[in-house]
């Protein structure tokens, strides 16, 4: 007896193929979406992280660089004898007293006194505050009630020169470089009201 070749269904074979195609479609497609999120949720913003990084570091790089250029040049013109000198007026003892103060201090020592955190020492201070100016309020305002001279404290606590938020702070978010730069150019407003104005 002759044994019966068994040839497949080409029907079969082409409906098996085209489902094991699919499949391997869908799994590709799967595979793309999940890179996707991938590069939409970390990988992207991790890029974007890093080019800023880079930048702010470059940006940085530059004005060290331009800081010490500048410091050389004015060395250089310093041993040279180039240095252009400012005269400077002040007429009685406070605006001298004031203008001598303004120029021997130098931005980097004003630039370590500024506070990053006067909210710190609001609370201490206000008290501190408070026993100073009661007793005159009471003198001045014998009737008044506590509260009264509460609000009258807390209305002139808001702009007397002892509350720390009046006095000169930086955000504790800034750079010594920013701190630097906003004193420095407190000091060269400061000089300009005693620059000595030249006849034309």
């Amino acid at each position: 007896m002759k044994k019966k070749t068994i040839r497949p269904n080409p029907k079969a074979v082409e409906a098996k193929e085209k489902k094991a195609e699919a499949a391997r479609l869908k799994k590709e497609q799967e595979i793309k979406e999940e890179e996707d999120k991938k590069w939409v949720c970390g990988v992207k913003e991790d890029t974007k992280r890093e080019e800023e990084r880079s930048l702010r570091r470059e940006e940085k790089q530059r004005k060290t660089e331009e800081r010490k250029r500048q410091e050389e040049e004015e060395e250089k013109s310093f041993e040279m004898g180039d240095k252009k000198t400012d005269t400077y007026t002040a007429t009685g003892i406070d605006e001298c007293i004031a203008l001598m103060e303004t120029v021997t201090t130098t931005a980097a020592r004003k630039a370590s006194e500024v506070d990053r955190h006067p909210e710190r020492r609001v609370r201490a201070a206000y008290l501190r505050y408070e026993e100073e100016k009661l007793p005159e309020l009471r003198k001045e305002f014998p009737s008044f009630k506590y509260s009264q001279y509460k609000n009258i404290l807390s209305k002139t606590w808001k702009k007397a020169p002892e509350n720390p938020m009046n006095q000169s702070h930086g955000s504790y978010r800034d750079s010594r470089e920013d701190v630097l730069q906003r004193v420095e150019s407190g000091l060269e407003e400061s000089l300009e009201s005693f620059k000595e104005k030249k006849p034309m």
